[in-house]
This record gives structure tokens, C-alpha cells and sequence, in this order.
């Protein structure tokens, strides 16, 4: 308790101020809701649990002889989690305190053996915890208002006084997850009693989320976890994992309560205090995902009413003077027992001996283990900063330091490799610029792809490990033969993986672009024989990308980067015409897709046709007015017609909607000095319409589908 109110007055001067004194510890600390929990909405919910502890002691307070000062600790202790509760206002932490204040009523009402007195007062020989006289008391009106303000700030829906602006969390509903289980349950029998294993909700989402998610700004994101903990077990453990827990949970509140209503004097103090704790933790389980805190303390608060409770009934047993002290010992099934093992033999010595040494020798091995990791995640962090620095010699030193000391996780390979590749287009850059890096080229492109096949045959079924393989493959395309094939290998593994993620078709197609514009630069330097021949292979290539981005625009109908990279395509295969036809009968078909609409513009726009490209960018802007693309053609239009404001006014936007954007801020720096938008980006750079990707990553284009949003 001691600990947590000292973490919670942090998380309060944090939600006060907005200044985090844990910057100060760790300077790589940069967000004011950074807490010792996870997030702010997981941090609400432990306090809510401890507040319910606090509570259950503070009410017994009023029966005997408590210190002032302890009271005065558990009042102060009860502000510090209530005024978090307050600030955070995380709705399901509400629903713990109403759950909580609801039992421990129940509680006093049931342990409360009241009868009328001559005066009308209601007498009791045993009250919630202690003896004495149980009238409708301070006691009882305090666990009643905190019901009332649980119920109060559930329905208000909004925070106190709260300077930090509290991340939103989002998770998928319930529905959502129960039809990722159901489609689970249809690999087989295995999968329906066991799940698909502990931890592979997010395997599990890529392969089985409704489409639909596609269809919304949720469409990128990858949930580790579904609507809640016990939701998310009957996916990845089945239905004996998740009636295993079920069985447990219910085992476990029968038996408190049992005993928590059974006994005759007074009720235990502590034990009383930690099972509203518990109770408060197991609603958690029920209502939202799983973090290590709020599952360390569903077991630690078990293993704690275990001990408190089975020695209670021990010792009311052997106090019972009607009964044999043989025959009080509890011996139903539904009973908690305290058993002894005593070992007097040599050899009963020897091996008692033997598993204190083994269990001393695993808990040495765990800290070891904790410091490692540690080790692991300040090295990480270090690199990350060379990284940010512009240092990539000293980051990929720093990351393969990282892979040295935690080589069996995959991430670490991932974050090596990604930071291999920025190595590789700075020899590439030295390269263009004249110096010979040759033997530098063929020593990092080695090292990457050892690592790349470190990390896919450490996690063979996770996409993201495949995609950033392809992504290297794809890099290299210019300069080796056959990477091409390598690339396109790893990007169909990926989609294999995931097949609802229109960013891997993309990925997809746009290397076979790299290797069409490849061949085009090979034919123009290859003899007459030869060129018939390449150019029919760079016309199939071209026309298996045109249906892997047609595969992404059917997965997401306004994916930008698909319609942006067709165009390009169209371009590549010298059909534009055919291309502007086709897409203008799509827009007569589905006359409100704002993809069509972008399409047909970026088409118009490489025609030359500003008129017309000017009413689709505005036509898609009416569809969805925070579609950073089509304001980024518009603003170049207009800046080509040469109304500077209206083009100033739309790069402001884009510039609201992709804070930290350099090309946007450049071009906003042209206009406000009177220059032509792209002066001094273009060249060197290629025109926006021929690019390889779409000039604007889209804003909210990372997080999913039939989500539950988690706060306020």
C-alpha cells in the first residue's frame, strides 16, 4: 500500500501538472502519463483494487482501538487513489469500486445479526468487522457513497482538472474477439480445446479480423490482446484454458466467501480487506486486458486469502469446545486446509535439502534473468537515441550488443536489421556520390541477411518479421540480380500471414515496380536481340503488380498508397487512357468511393487535366475531409493555377494532419516567399505522381476494428 500511494502521488502531480518527475530518473522518459503499471487506464485499475484494500481497513478502524495516525495513513492513502481515479475518470474502474462497495455492503448487512431493540435501534452482536453496535452508521453511509460517486462518475464520462491529455485506448469489442475465436475453433478440434497457444492473440487477429475493420482508421493496428484477459483465453488457450480459469476464479470467490460468512466472532481484518482487492482485480480480468500488475495480484491476493483464511479456520476449529479437536479439522471438499509436512528422516532431510537449494538456486537464476533484461533494454535504448542522433555506426553496434545478450527474441532482430538497411542506403548514397564502397556493400548486405534469417526462423509465423525481410530484398533490387525474386518470396510469405493487410500487397507490388524500372534500364542498354525478350518479362512483371494493387484496393477501398502506385503503374505500361476509362466507369458504379475518386484525380493530374483533377481531389475531400493526399494534389494544383492562398490554405491542413512532415514545412516555406510549392524539392527529388509511394502517410492509419475505446 506503502509503495502504490507513493507511485500515485507521482501519477498525480503527472496528471496535475503534466510535468513527469520520472524524467528525472530516466531522461529517455518523455510522456507525462508514464507510470509503474503500463497505461494510464491499467494504472486506474490497480488503484482501484488497492482503494478497495484501503477501504475495507479504514472502515474497520471504527471498531477498536486504532491508532489516530494509522487512520490518518489509510484517509491519506484513499485520497491519493481516489483523486487518481478521479483524474483518469477510466470508466471500468468505476465498475470495480461499485463492485467492490456493493460486496463489502453485502458483507456487513450478512455478518451484521441485527434485532430491534425496545428503542428502535438495531442491535448486533457481531458487526462487518469487530462487535459492538451495528446501527445504519458513518460506516455504512461511506461505502454507500462511494457506490453513489462510482455510479455518479461512470455516467459523467469526463476527467478532473486533468492538465495531461490522456492517450485514448483502444481494444476490440467483445464481438470482435468472440469472432476471432470462432474462426480460430474452425482449425480443428486441437485448436478448440487448446487454442492456438499463450500470447498469439495478435497471429490470431492478422489471420481471422473481420474485414470490415479494413474500412475504418483501425485497419493497421495489431491487438496482443482482445476485449479483456478471460476474452482473450478462448482464443489462445481454448475452452479447457479458459473454463480452467472460469473454475479458479469461481473455486476461489465460493471458498472466501464461505469462510468470510461462516465465521461466528470476529471477522478477520486483513483477510476481509484483500478479498475486496480480490474481488476488484477479478472484475479487471473480466473487463479488460491483462497486464503484469493485475495479474500478479490476482494471484498474490489468492495466495494471501489462502493463508489468512484457512489459518482463521484452523484456529476456530481448535477453539470449538463442543467438538474434538480430531474432528474440527475441516475435512468437506470445498474446505481450505492448512496442512504440515514435517521431515525427521536422513533421507527426508537430504531431499528437503536438495529442493530448498534448487528453489534458492531458481530464484538467483530469475533475478539474473531480470538484471539481463534490464541490461538488454538500456543498450536498446541507448542505440535508439544513436539512432535519432543520425549515428547509425554506433546504433547497429549498440543493437547487435543487444542480439548478443537476448538472442532468442525476434524483435531484437527486427530492430537490428531496420537499422541495417538505413546502413545500407548511406554505402548506397557514398556510392552515387562517387567513392568505392564495394567491399563495405557486400560486408553489410551479408551481415542483414544473416540477420534477417536469424529472425524469421526464430518467429517463422509473425508477417511483420517476413515484410521487413522483403523490405531488404527490395532495397537491393537495383544492384543484385535476383534479390527481386527474394523479395517477392518473403512480401507472399508475409501476405500468407496476413492476407486483410493491404499495406503488404502494396509492399508487394511495389517492388515488382523497382524491378520493372530495372529492365526498363537493362532493355535500353541491351541489344536488339535481346530487348523483345526483357521487355515481355517487364510486361508480365508490370501486370502481376497491377493485381497485387487491385488485391489491396479489395481489401481496403481507400487505401492511398494502391490507387497512387496503379496510376503508376498505367504509366509504366503506357495505357493511361485506358486506365482514366476504367476508372472513371468504377466511379459511375460506386459514385461515393473516395479511392476511386483519388485515383481518377492522380490520373487526371498526370495527364495534365487540372481542371478535372481538381474536381475528383475535391470531390474526395467531401467524402473524407482529412485525406491528406487528395489535399496535397489540390494544394499543387492550385499552386500550378497560381492561387497561392488557396494552396497555402490546403498545405496548412496536411500540415496539421502529419505534424513533423519536412516535404509539407518546405513547401509552406515556398509559398509563404512567393516560390513555386516544390522549389528546391523537385528536382533533386522525383515529381510527386512518379514517386514509388504516396507523398503523405495518412494520418490514423494504425489502430482497429469494432474497437471499445478504453477511457472516459
Amino acid at each position: 500500500i506503502g509503495t502504490s500511494s507513493f507511485a500515485g502521488i507521482i501519477t498525480l502531480i503527472q496528471l496535475a501538472t503534466g510535468i513527469s518527475p520520472y524524467h528525472y530518473l530516466f531522461s529517455a522518459i518523455q510522456g507525462a502519463d508514464f507510470n509503474v503499471v503500463g497505461t494510464l487506464n491499467g494504472a486506474s485499475l490497480s488503484y482501484a483494487a488497492l482503494l478497495l484494500i484501503v477501504l475495507g481497513f479504514f472502515i474497520s478502524s471504527f471498531s477498536g482501538s486504532w491508532k489516530r495516525w494509522v487512520r490518518w495513513v489509510l484517509v491519506i492513502s484513499m485520497a491519493i487513489f481516489l483523486g487518481n481515479l478521479l483524474l483518469i475518470n477510466f470508466k471500468t474502474a468505476w465498475i470495480i469500486v461499485a463492485g467492490g462497495s456493493i460486496v463489502l455492503f453485502g458483507l456487513m448487512l450478512r455478518q451484521a445479526r441485527v434485532s430491534r431493540s425496545d428503542t428502535g435501534d438495531f442491535v448486533s452482536t457481531n458487526s462487518i468487522i469487530g462487535t459492538g453496535t451495528a446501527r445504519f452508521g458513518s460506516k455504512q453511509w461511506l461505502v454507500l457513497g462511494f457506490l453513489v460517486l462510482s455510479i455518479v462518475m461512470f455516467m459523467t464520462g469526463k476527467p478532473l482538472l486533468s492538465r495531461v491529455s490522456i492517450p485514448l485506448e483502444v481494444s476490440p469489442s467483445l464481438s470482435a474477439t468472440m469472432h476471432v475465436a470462432n474462426a480460430v475453433y474452425t482449425e480443428g478440434i486441437k485448436a478448440v480445446f487448446l487454442g492456438t497457444g499463450p500470447g498469439t492473440f495478435g497471429l490470431d487477429w492478422l489471420r481471422y479480423k473481420d474485414p470490415m475493420i479494413n474500412q475504418t482508421v483501425f485497419w493497421g493496428f495489431r491487438f496482443s490482446q482482445g476485449f479483456s484477459f478471460v476474452a482473450t483465453l478462448l482464443a489462445t488457450t481454448g475452452i479447457l484454458g479458459f473454463g480452467a480459469l472460469l473454475l479458479f476464479v469461481g473455486i476461489s470467490v465460493f471458498l472466501f466467501l464461505k469462510l468470510l460468512l461462516g465465521v461466528t466472532d470476529e471477522t478477520p481484518i486483513l483477510a476481509t480487506s484483500i478479498f475486496l482487492g480480490f474481488i476488484g482485480v477479478v472484475l479487471s480480468v473480466f473487463l479488460y486486458p491483462a497486464n503484469f500488475t493485475l495479474t500478479l495480484y490476482l494471484f498474490l491476493f489468492v495466495g494471501l486469502l489462502m493463508y489468512l483464511l484457512s489459518r482463521k479456520e484452523a484456529d476456530t476449529a481448535m477453539n470449538t469446545p463442543e467438538m474434538p479437536v480430531s474432528t474440527a479439522r475441516p475435512n468437506q471438499f470445498f474446505n481450505i486446509r492448512n496442512i504440515a509436512l514435517r521431515f525427521e528422516g536422513p533421507w527426508a532431510v537430504f531431499l528437503s535439502s536438495l529442493i530448498i537449494i534448487f528453489l534458492l538456486s531458481l530464484g538467483v537464476a530469475g533475478l539474473n534473468l531480470e538484471i539481463a533484461r534490464v541490461r538488454v533494454i538500456r543498450v536498446a535504448m541507448q542505440g535508439l537515441e544513436y539512432v535519432r542522433q543520425g549515428t547509425i555506426d554506433k546504433a547497429v553496434a549498440s543493437f547487435e550488443e543487444v542480439v548478443r545478450l537476448d538472442g532468442k527474441n525476434f524483435v531484437n532482430y527486427q530492430q537490428l536489421l531496420q537499422i541495417r538497411m538505413e546502413k545500407i542506403k548511406s554505402v548506397i548514397a557514398r556510392a552515387t556520390a562517387g567513392e568505392n564502397v564495394q567491399e563495405e556493400f557486400r560486408a553489410v548486405i551479408t551481415k542483414a541477411v544473416q540477420d534477417s534469417q536469424q529472425m524469421t526462423e526464430l518467429q517463422p509465423e509473425e508477417s511483420s518479421s517476413w515484410s521487413i525481410q522483403g523490405s531488404l530484398y527490395e532495397l537491393v533490387i537495383p544492384y543484385i540480380q535476383g534479390s527481386e525474386q527474394l523479395a517477392f518470396s518473403s512480401y507472399q510469405r508475409a501476405i500468407s500471414l496476413d492476407q486483410l493487410n493491404p499495406a503488404l500487397w502494396v509492399d508487394l507490388g511495389r517492388s515488382g515496380l523497382v524491378f520493372a524500372d530495372r529492365l526498363q534500364t537493362t532493355i535500353n542498354q541491351a541489344s536488339a536481340a535481346e530487348r523483345d525478350q526483357l521487355a515481355q518479362v517487364r510486361t508480365t512483371t508490370l501486370q502481376g503488380i497491377e493485381q497485387a494493387f487491385n488485391q489491396a484496393v479489395s481489401v481496403k477501398s481507400d487505401y492511398a498508397p494502391a490507387h497512387f502506385l496503379l496510376a503508376q503503374t498505367a504509366l509504366r505500361m503506357g495505357n493511361t487512357q485506358a486506365a482514366i476509362t476504367a476508372t472513371e466507369n468504377a466511379k459511375r458504379a460506386a459514385p461515393f468511393d473516395i479511392g476511386v475518386a483519388f485515383q481518377l484525380g492522380l490520373l487526371y493530374y498526370q495527364s495534365n487535366d487540372l481542371t478535372r483533377a481538381e474536381e475528383e481531389f475535391a470531390r474526395a475531400l467531401t467524402i473524407n475531409q482529412d485525406y491528406s493526399n487528395a489535399r496535397y494534389f489540390l494544394g499543387l494544383i492550385y499552386d500550378r493555377k497560381g492561387d497561392r492562398a488557396k494552396a497555402i490554405e490546403q498545405f496548412e491542413k496536411v500540415a496539421t494532419l502529419n505534424l513533423g512532415n519536412e516535404e509539407i514545412q518546405r513547401i509552406l516555406t515556398n509559398l509563404y516567399a512567393k516560390r513555386p510549392a516544390l522549389n528546391s524539392i523537385v528536382p533533386p527529388a522525383q515529381p510527386p505522381e512518379k514517386r514509388k509511394d504516396v507523398p503523405v502517410k495518412e494520418s490514423g492509419t494504425g489502430i482497429p476494428a469494432s474497437p471499445t475505446p478504453r477511457k472516459k
